[in-house]
């Protein structure tokens, strides 16, 4: 649908430069966003799983988003909530206080025997919440890039940065740019910088922000590679702003056609959804 869209507006902008004497910039100009699978193809599978994940890659995903968090012994799990009750048998396992509690108050073996498959429907029992290394174990022979959003904020267990890092620099991920560290957390992300470990100084970063901030301004971000930014608020001319300023724009979440629509038309980056196998059919 939108190919053929800018086919036309391409032609138009051909035809009208001489009339008008100044060129006309088309949707032609600017490609697709890249299409982020938004904790794997969560809309269809259990988030932050290893079915979620291959989906995504069979959806034909340009990214996959993660959120990173560390168990009690300091391993990086891959968990969204702050607590364990949504998405997981805590409760029933280890009694009903567990569900309130956070992945940092468990040992990664405990960890390991909760099912996170099952409140999602039956057919996913069993699924276990993943290590950072195992999902990148699978996407590692694809061409597919991952965003690792590192879980920052207060009543999250945050994950050793330094320990990030050392893993997506020694798999040869930052050399290759094909990651993106991001988090609601700025400065903790930004600090990031200030570690003395290979790959600190040259890994790409990309704060968080919501909507209640607005558009945060371009000029203060310059540590930055990439602003990730509602899709609301990621308007065509923030984001030629944005671009301006030699940084990208990733809009998320946007699940709807009208809203993938609008991050083409805004010439964001990259477009974060829980339907990558909706937004490849669109925007292709």
């Amino acid at each position: 649908m939108i190919s053929r869209v800018r086919v036309v507006l391409c032609t138009l902008s051909v035809v009208m430069t001489p009339l008008f004497g100044a060129a006309i910039t088309s949707a032609a100009e600017a490609a697709d966003p890249k299409v982020v699978g938004h904790r794997g193809a969560s809309y269809e599978r259990p988030e932050n799983t290893m079915p979620a994940f291959r989906k995504a890659i069979a959806d034909g995903a340009d990214w996959i988003e993660l959120d990173v968090q560390k168990s009690s012994d300091g391993r990086l799990m891959i968990f969204h909530d702050r607590t364990l009750e949504r998405t997981t048998n805590a409760e029933t396992k280890f009694g009903a206080a567990a569900g309130a509690e956070s992945v940092g108050d468990f040992t990664f073996d405990k960890l390991r025997t909760l099912d996170a498959g099952k409140w999602f429907g039956p057919r996913y029992e069993g699924t276990r919440i993943p290590t950072l290394g195992k999902v990148l174990d699978l996407i590692e022979p694809t061409d597919l890039k991952v965003m690792v959003e590192l879980k920052a904020e207060e009543g999250h267990s945050a994950p050793n940065r330094a320990r990030v890092i050392q893993i997506l620099d020694d798999g040869g991920w930052i050399a290759s740019n094909r990651v993106l560290v991001t988090s609601f957390n700025r400065r903790y992300v930004h600090r990031i910088r200030d570690r003395p470990n290979p790959g600190a100084d040259t890994v790409r970063l990309g704060p968080i922000f919501t909507r209640d901030e607005g558009q945060p301004d371009v000029t203060k971000f310059g540590w930055a590679h990439t602003l990730c930014v509602p899709y609301d608020n990621a308007t065509r001319a923030y984001n030629a702003d944005a671009h301006a300023e030699g940084l990208k724009i990733s809009s998320w979440v946007a699940n709807t056609t009208t809203e993938m629509q609008k991050v083409a038309d805004s010439n964001a980056d990259t477009l974060v959804t829980d339907r990558p196998d909706k937004a490849v059919a669109y925007l292709n």
